[in-house]
C-alpha cells in the first residue's frame, strides 16, 4: 500500500453581498362580489445571498403590517391579508421594507393592482333555427349566452329536463357571447327547457 499525497490550486472568486427579495402576488378571487372576502397573498422568496432580516409588508388593503423575523437564502414563506369588498373596486398595493446582515434598510414597492367589484350581468337564450322538420329528421337546438358583465364563467354546462347534459365545459368570458348548438333528431313533436350551471371567478 502507498499513501499519496498531492496538492491542487483553485481561484475563488468572490462575487461579494447580493441582497434579493422576490415577491409574488396573488389575490383569491379574481373579482368579489360586494359583501364578500378577498384574499391577497405575498410569497417572500430570498434569491439572494444573505440572510434578510425585520421584512414588513405593508398592503393598502389592511390596517397592519404584516412581519417576518428571518428569511434565509433560498428560503420562502408566504403573508396574507384579508378584506372586505363594499360597493366598489379595491387598490392592492404594497411596500415591502427589510435589513441585510449589516442592517442596511432596503425597500421594495409593489405597484397597484385593481380587484374588481363583480358587475354580474349574463343572459342565457334558447333558440332554434329550425322553423319546422318531418318525424326523424333533425332539428338544431341553440344556446347562447350574453355576458355583458365583469365575472368570467367556466366548467359551464347545460340540461335539459327530458335529454340530459346538451354541453359541458363551457367557456365564457367576461364581456363576450358564446353560441353552442346541437341537432336532435326528432320522433314526435319536443320541448325543449335547459338548465344552466355556471361556476364563475368569484367562487360561486
Amino acid at each position: 500500500l502507498v499513501a499519496i499525497n498531492s496538492t491542487a490550486d483553485a481561484a475563488v472568486k468572490f462575487t461579494g453581498e447580493k441582497a434579493d427579495l422576490t415577491v409574488k402576488r396573488t389575490v383569491s378571487p379574481e373579482v368579489v362580489r360586494s359583501g364578500n372576502q378577498v384574499t391577497v397573498t405575498y410569497e417572500l422568496y430570498n434569491n439572494g445571498n444573505v440572510t434578510l432580516t425585520d421584512i414588513r409588508v405593508k398592503e393598502e388593503i389592511a390596517r397592519n403590517a404584516a412581519k417576518v423575523d428571518k428569511l434565509q437564502p433560498g428560503e420562502k414563506k408566504t403573508v396574507t391579508f384579508t378584506s372586505k369588498i363594499g360597493n366598489a373596486d379595491l387598490i392592492s398595493k404594497a411596500t415591502i421594507t427589510y435589513k441585510t446582515g449589516d442592517d442596511k434598510p432596503h425597500t421594495k414597492e409593489i405597484g397597484e393592482l385593481t380587484i374588481p367589484l363583480a358587475r354580474p350581468n349574463l343572459k342565457v337564450q334558447l333558440s332554434s333555427p329550425t322553423t319546422g322538420v318531418n318525424i326523424g329528421e333533425a332539428a338544431k337546438l341553440q344556446v347562447t349566452f350574453v355576458n355583458e358583465g365583469n365575472i368570467t364563467y367556466s366548467n359551464v354546462t347545460v340540461k335539459d329536463e327530458n335529454k340530459g347534459e346538451i354541453f359541458t365545459n363551457l367557456f365564457i368570458p367576461a364581456g363576450a357571447t358564446v353560441t353552442e348548438e346541437k341537432e336532435f333528431i326528432l320522433t314526435e313533436k319536443t320541448t325543449f327547457k335547459v338548465t344552466a350551471t355556471v361556476p364563475d371567478n368569484t367562487g360561486e
